[in-house]
């Protein structure tokens, strides 16, 4: 089991400081508890250098630590590792690692605005502000007066949880792992696209075989390709007719660690978050008739039309 973790940065910095972010691992063997200190924030720095900086430094504290993770994958039969990575993408850091782990920031003198979260923010603060009103959303609350910094955060934080959810879709580069069991006629693909990077992959053999044989895993004797895009994985198979172990083979147990998404959030996807906030305020509470009593009432917007609506220019991110 693996996990993602986003951090978006929702604002630029308003004062030089540094950033401190403490991570503790819940299931690696063994444990460990640690903290990233980002050093060298400049005052006016804007959403995507903190990101990028985040990234760079925290990559360079996995790998001087010796938790970097670099692509090799433990087996069925091994403990869980408490390795990390990061990439950055825009204003958003995607952290990962093999092991279930928890971030907390302990420090923040920059005055940058941070959301820490399961989903990347797509679009930051000042941008939303600037942009909303050409969507119609002017970032009210619903009982009168303008939305705080903290609301703002939180609203544009849920749009964006749901519409990833929609594309089934992180789109921001992130780190992934991808397993499954080969039954001879499995086609191979990427369930995260566009593929950016790829480790190469490893089969583990049936298990009860593995154990016979002490021997938990073995190489690919297949040439194969990825296509960015489809994700498709095309094979050229091996020419040797014994023990070759074909990646389809009865029960093998196919592992790989991947990197997936776009280096750049497209502005569509910004625009579907900022009218998408519209229908979350609006789909309760304009009411368009109330039949029976209270018990069947009909509202003027209707939240599924509005998805297919807001959208439909982004199809081509489904996943």
């Amino acid at each position: 089991m693996y996990q993602n973790t986003f951090l978006s940065v929702l604002s630029p910095a308003v004062a030089s400081g540094n950033i401190a972010l403490q991570f503790q691992t819940y299931n690696a063997q063994p444990n460990n508890t640690f903290t990233v200190t980002v050093t060298g924030i400049q005052a006016g720095a804007t959403e995507q250098t903190i990101a990028y900086t985040i990234a760079t430094q925290a990559s360079s504290y996995f790998g001087n630590t010796g938790i970097l993770f670099n692509g090799k994958l433990p087996t069925i039969l091994d403990p869980v590792c408490g390795v990390f990575q990061t990439i950055s993408t825009d204003h958003v850091t995607n952290f990962f690692s093999l092991a279930q782990f928890g971030i907390t920031t302990t420090l923040n003198q920059t005055g940058a605005y941070l959301k820490l979260g399961e989903r990347p923010v797509y679009t930051t603060i000042p941008a939303a502000s600037a942009y909303g009103p050409i969507n119609n959303q002017g970032f009210q609350l619903c009982g009168g007066g303008d939305m705080t910094q903290d609301e703002m955060a939180d609203i544009l934080a849920e749009a964006s949880a749901d519409v990833a959810a929609i594309l089934n879709n992180n789109v921001v580069a992130a780190f992934y792992v991808y397993e499954f069991t080969t039954q001879m006629t499995n086609a191979l693909r990427f369930p995260n696209r566009p593929v950016q990077y790829f480790w190469n992959p490893y089969t583990l053999r049936p298990t009860i075989m593995a154990m016979a044989t002490q021997v938990a895993t073995f190489d690919l004797n297949s040439r194969y390709e990825v296509d960015q895009e489809s994700g498709w994985i095309t094979f050229r198979f091996a020419q040797d007719l014994l023990f070759n172990y074909e990646p389809f083979d009865w029960n093998n147990q196919w592992r790989d660690a991947y990197i997936a998404g776009n280096y750049h959030i497209p502005t569509e996807l910004k625009t579907a978050v900022l009218r998408w906030i519209w229908v979350i305020q609006n789909s309760f509470t304009t009411i368009k008739s109330v039949r029976d009593g209270n018990t069947a009432i009909e509202y003027s917007i209707d939240k599924n039309i509005e998805k297919r609506n807001i959208l439909g220019p982004l199809r081509k991110y489904m996943q």
